[in-house]
């Protein structure tokens, strides 16, 4: 097996040389379990998500897991995967009455007015856009081991992200025609989270921060292009029942998670959501 060759070390994150060393430790572990995967069992997909209920790391994440869930989905060797799609969400809990009240959104304003782009997707705010990773299998897995755990080292670090009001309901509206927002407004915390991860990884993959400052609704035309729309009194309509479901006072201690995904399946169809497969969850 070849070695990759790793980014270099988040030295902007310590306070101290014992912290440093502290994530040169990690970092050896988690290359140390990399490698010894290459005799491990296959771990099912069906039990990644219970491995941890607060965040997943690299204990199950080592080429023959993906391998194995890749292939059982396409039925083709992760090798043939030449393009790899990531993105990192922070969305409400899918316990939370926030989470439950947007899903009911989308399935009403479906039966209303049928799909637009926005039931493409679970209820979120992009904390990045799409990024890619194009290399060979082993780099690949070497740099998302790395990325989960910079993200881990950052948010298990930053005590600013436990215990306050980090997110904020704002109002729902609509910015223009056809397009309904919930506006909400994310801590700095966020956008310094992302701004250290695409400085960190710059050599590997262009991960685009985003403002952080809705969730969708409604929406056309914006990565799948066509010719219908909602009328502006559909969308009146659609706005009502947006705020008749979703109480912005009652659902303001929503409780939020950061979660990063792979893209395994873009649609075609504004009907067919994309198919994410989650690789880790931070309760925040």
């Amino acid at each position: 097996m070849f070695m990759p060759l790793l980014p270099t070390k988040p030295s902007t994150l310590f306070n101290s040389p014992l912290e440093e060393n502290i994530y040169d430790d990690q970092c050896e572990k988690k290359k140390q379990k990399f490698f010894a995967a290459e005799k491990a069992p296959i771990i099912p997909p069906s039990t990644i998500s219970s491995i941890s209920s607060n965040h997943i790391l690299n204990e199950y994440y080592h080429q023959y897991a993906l391998k194995n869930y890749l292939s059982t989905q396409f039925q083709i060797p992760l090798s043939f995967q030449p393009v790899r799609k990531f993105i990192i969400y922070l969305e409400p809990r899918k316990s939370s009455c926030l989470f439950k009240s947007l899903t009911q959104f989308f399935k009403q304003s479906e039966m209303l007015y049928g799909f637009n782009e926005a039931h493409l997707y679970h209820p979120h705010t992009s904390m990045t856009g799409f990024f890619q990773l194009i290399s060979s299998d082993h780099l690949i897995e070497m740099t998302l081991l790395e990325i989960l755990n910079f993200l881990d080292h950052f948010l298990f670090r930053t005590n600013s992200l436990k215990g306050n009001k980090l997110v904020r309901l704002d109002k729902i509206f609509q910015p223009k025609a056809s397009k309904l927002n919930l506006e909400i407004q994310a801590d700095s915390c966020f956008h310094s989270l992302i701004e250290k991860l695409a400085a960190q990884f710059s050599n590997l993959s262009l991960i685009r921060p985003k403002k952080i400052d809705h969730i969708s609704l409604v929406y056309f035309n914006k990565s799948m292009p066509t010719l219908r729309s909602h009328t502006s009194t559909e969308m009146d309509e659609l706005e009502y029942l947006a705020k008749e479901l979703v109480s912005l006072e009652e659902m303001a201690d929503t409780e939020w998670d950061i979660v990063f995904y792979e893209l395994l399946h873009p649609s075609a169809a504004l009907g067919v959501p994309h198919e994410f497969f989650e690789i880790a969850r931070w309760h925040i």
